[in-house]
């Protein structure tokens, strides 16, 4: 007999420091409500897990197909000793205690193999809470809440834990919004707690056959094949989501089906009732994880689901889009609490009950200073303009304007705005080499950029004017030549944006842009006195989307202070799965090599922020890549080790705090829906509409001498280091810093950055 043991996390991080004895200097204590309720179990009420074991060995590739199909056996397992239970993974939980096994004959679906219930151990979820494994807690709780769900006839689409009211649907054309919640077990710091949000999802109901047909309308047709790759669509006849590997352009609905006599035309006739209406369109192949078996499916019959380029630049649709799915904070609060109470009803049934309190403790971050002060005008809040000079001033004296010729007076007015723009802000700029083109062949901009720079060497610069919609082909050529084959900078700017009645204004940022860009200051911010400056600061993302052949790029991004003045950018590309790369390390000892020929010393302070990590990969994380980073560390420093923190970044959540007077920014929660090991929520940027999300952080590794509320300084001040925002951004700068770069490399230029463009903020 076999037993299917599901692989759980064994993960532990760093206990919390002490908090400052001043804390109060540089926090200010409030209190907010939240979207987690606790959570209530009767006295003495008992969770029973019970084991799965077939009577035969099951291959390890078809285990997660066996386990899909037990449910099958649903009405046996009922007459025979459990009348209420969940299946959850490998385990079957139930408030009911069956001592003897329960053998239970195989289904069709199981290939008639028999498999037995056998109860593994009894949870008191009133006595020892603390002794139940998290996850075994969370699986448990998960199964009854998709039960109760399916009791009301919401159905999960799309996410594990997302579930869609089918009666509940905005429809704008095409375009569909389904409303729904989502509910997920936390474990707080006191208690188990149930978070309940509200959500949304667009669904885009224009069938693929349809966005083909549109393409061969374009001007500019895409690449249908690099377009569907990795890109998942749901079948109109059961709602089923396919990620499709490739197009193949050979076979259309009158081939026959792969192993069988009937065409696909007839498949669908004779299953669906379906009669297709266009016998010439390709097919999509979608290829199983498990065994490799390809699916081949009619675009007539998939809907694109997401939105497409057309439909994103609708100005119309996209602000009736918004106004459906931004909820202002009461409104959200509204929906939250009428879900709770319904959910508590439920659970009654099942000797559970919600608590109406989400009362949490919030510190607000006393903003840092922005220098030079009197230069810096404060707004909304956290917010700022820079009147005057800048910190740093820069000299463009050597830059290329690049244009169509039509374009010529578009140009000038570019140079006349840019110029005065500059001039306000303190910088010294000369007229550009102006290049003008008879044509939009990428070819032949790329060979006219070519010859100047043999003939003037390379510019500082090289700034194009190009048409947002029509020219991204040639934009993509352009970038990857000065970025990746070339190592010179580059800056383009949309004809719509010289165009606009804002441009005066909009040139003041592009000015900061390119300042930025060839390494100058706009601003410096405070320091924290009890932070080394002798710090080097780390952010690390992934980019998954679009790189070719199922491939990843990963972005590094490492500051040389707090303010952020000195950096080193690198990427890696991966193949997808090995996101997780032991590379990092060589990247982590490239950067410090960097920062000690600019310092002539190595850091005594290293801090990583790291992002795109799941739960479930945190031991991997910990085994490939910081393992790596440790190694490099420890061979670079002789005796004396830096002192190291290693932190996990997560945006995708969805916690909610509201705030009693609509102010959030600069907002700590560290206690209550944390755990009791070291972590907490930040919401740093401002929100001038709906509810603001926050960041959680998670440090599973340090070593430094930090108080926690020193930590959380720390991170709210690395917020205001982006450069391409006068005020603080959701996550750290190194980080954003990170995920651009790793945006950049993988959507437009698709190879490494030249060498020479490293220490500098090309990809701004």
């Amino acid at each position: 007999m076999q037993i299917l043991e599901q692989n759980q996390t064994v993960y532990k991080p760093p206990q919390k420091p002490q908090r400052s004895q001043n804390i109060q200097k540089y926090f200010q204590l409030m209190k907010f409500s939240s979207n987690h309720f606790e959570i209530k179990f009767q006295k003495n009420l008992q969770l029973h897990l019970y084991s799965i074991i077939f009577s035969k060995e099951i291959p390890k590739e078809q285990q997660n197909e066996f386990i899909m199909h037990v449910s099958s056996s649903a009405q046996f397992i009922r007459k025979n000793g459990l009348s209420r239970f969940w299946i959850s993974g490998y385990n079957l939980w139930s408030f009911e205690y069956v001592e003897n096994s329960l053998e239970v004959p195989g289904c069709k679906q199981l290939q008639n193999i028999n498999f037995i219930i056998k109860h593994a151990k009894t949870y008191n979820l009133t006595q020892n809470l603390d002794q139940i494994p998290r996850e075994s807690l969370k699986q448990a709780m998960n199964a009854i809440l998709s039960q109760i769900y399916q009791e009301r006839n919401l159905k999960q689409i799309f996410k594990k834990g997302q579930f869609f009211d089918k009666d509940k649907i905005e429809k704008l054309g095409d375009v569909q919004i389904l409303q729904g919640f989502t509910s997920v077990l936390q474990i707080g710091q006191t208690s188990p707690l149930l978070l309940i949000d509200f959500k949304t999802k667009i669904l885009n109901k224009q069938t693929v056959l349809n966005f083909i047909k549109e393409n061969k309308k374009q001007q500019n047709q895409i690449d249908l094949q690099s377009f569907f790759e990795n890109k998942t669509f749901m079948t109109i006849y059961s709602k089923r989501m396919y990620r499709i590997k490739s197009i193949d352009m050979k076979q259309n609905p009158t081939f026959k089906m792969d192993g069988s006599n009937i065409t696909y035309e007839q498949y669908y006739y004779e299953r669906y009732k379906i009669k297709l209406t266009d016998l010439t369109q390709p097919l999509l192949i979608h290829e199983d994880k498990r065994t490799k078996q390809q699916i081949r499916l009619i675009p007539e019959l998939l809907y694109m689901i997401e939105l497409t380029t057309a439909q994103k630049n609708n100005f119309k649709l996209m602000s009736q889009i918004k106004q459906q799915t931004t909820l202002e904070p009461l409104d959200r609060i509204s929906k939250i609490e009428t879900e709770r109470t319904l959910l508590d009803k439920y659970f009654s049934s099942r000797s559970i009950s919600l608590s109406n309190n989400s009362a949490t403790p919030a510190y607000k971050v006393v903003k840092p200073s922005i220098l030079p002060e009197a230069n810096i005008k404060q707004t909304d809040g956290a917010c700022f303009n820079i009147r005057g000079k800048l910190i740093e001033q820069s000299n463009i004296n050597n830059w290329i304007l690049l244009y169509y010729k039509e374009e010529q007076q578009i140009a000038n007015l570019f140079i006349s705005e840019f110029t005065k723009a500059s001039k306000e802000l303190g910088n010294q700029i000369t007229p550009p080499r102006k290049i003008e083109m008879n044509n939009l062949d990428p070819g032949i901009w790329i060979q006219t950029l070519t010859n100047n720079f043999n003939t003037n060497n390379k510019p500082q610069i090289v700034v194009t004017i190009l048409d947002r919609h029509e020219d991204s082909k040639l934009y993509f050529e352009l970038k990857k030549f000065l970025i990746s084959g070339q190592g010179v900078l580059h800056q383009n700017v949309a004809i719509q944006t010289v165009q606009s009645k804002k441009f005066s204004k909009i040139a003041l940022s592009i000015v900061k842009q390119i300042h930025s860009k060839i390494g100058r200051q706009l601003w410096n911010i405070q320091k924290i006195t009890e932070i080394s400056d002798r710090i080097m600061i780390v952010g690390i993302d992934v980019y998954h989307k679009t790189l070719a052949n199922n491939q990843s790029c990963v972005g590094f991004n490492a500051q040389f202070s707090q303010q952020s003045d000195k950096h080193f950018t690198k990427t890696i590309i991966v193949n997808k799965g090995q996101e997780l790369n032991k590379g990092v390390g060589q990247l982590l000892n490239l950067s410090l090599q960097q920062y000690q020929k600019l310092n002539k010393y190595y850091p005594d302070t290293i801090i990583i922020f790291r992002d795109g990590v799941g739960n479930s990969q945190i031991d991997d994380l910990i085994e490939i890549e910081l393992k790596a980073m440790k190694s490099v560390i420890q061979q670079t420093y002789n005796i004396k080790q830096p002192q190291f923190a290693y932190i996990l970044v997560n945006k995708r959540i969805s916690d909610k705090f509201f705030s009693p007077n609509h102010e959030s920014n600069g907002m700590i929660f560290p206690e209550r829906i944390t755990s009791k090991e070291f972590d907490f929520f930040l919401i740093a940027q401002q929100v001038n509409q709906g509810t603001p999300i926050p960041t959680h952080y998670t440090v599973i590794e340090n070593t430094t001498n930090w108080n926690e509320d020193t930590f959380w300084r720390f991170t709210y001040f690395q917020c205001f280091n982006y450069r391409n925002w006068s005020g603080p951004v959701k996550i750290p700068a190194c980080l954003q810093n990170a995920h651009t770069v790793a945006y950049r490399v993988g959507e437009v230029i698709k190879s490494d950055a030249h060498s020479a463009l490293e220490t500098l903020l090309y990809f701004l």
